[in-house]
């Protein structure tokens, strides 16, 4: 969520009359949390250009698949299982 320009600059400085009331021993808490904001929002904008979802709809749209067909996958994919003895 993204604020206006004018609303961003009030909040900020509403945050920093904030801070100038917080006691000594509780800017060094403010900093640790500051710091994981700063790297959750981080790690966001590195992983969000990267995500396109895959619409898998319609995937198998065609395809006939029977039970023989699903028991002999089975078959196959559980024997070679059991020869690795698992």
């Amino acid at each position: 969520m993204s604020l206006p320009a004018s609303s961003a600059a009030t909040l900020k400085q509403t945050i920093f009359t904030s801070i100038e009331n917080i006691p000594p021993e509780g800017l060094k808490e403010l900093a640790a949390f500051l710091e994981y904001l700063h790297y959750r929002f981080q790690k966001q904008q590195a992983e969000s250009p990267h995500y396109k979802p895959i619409a898998l709809g319609g995937l198998w749209k065609g395809t006939k698949i029977s039970d023989v067909d699903i028991e002999d996958i089975r078959q196959e994919m559980w024997g070679s299982l059991e020869k690795k003895n698992l």
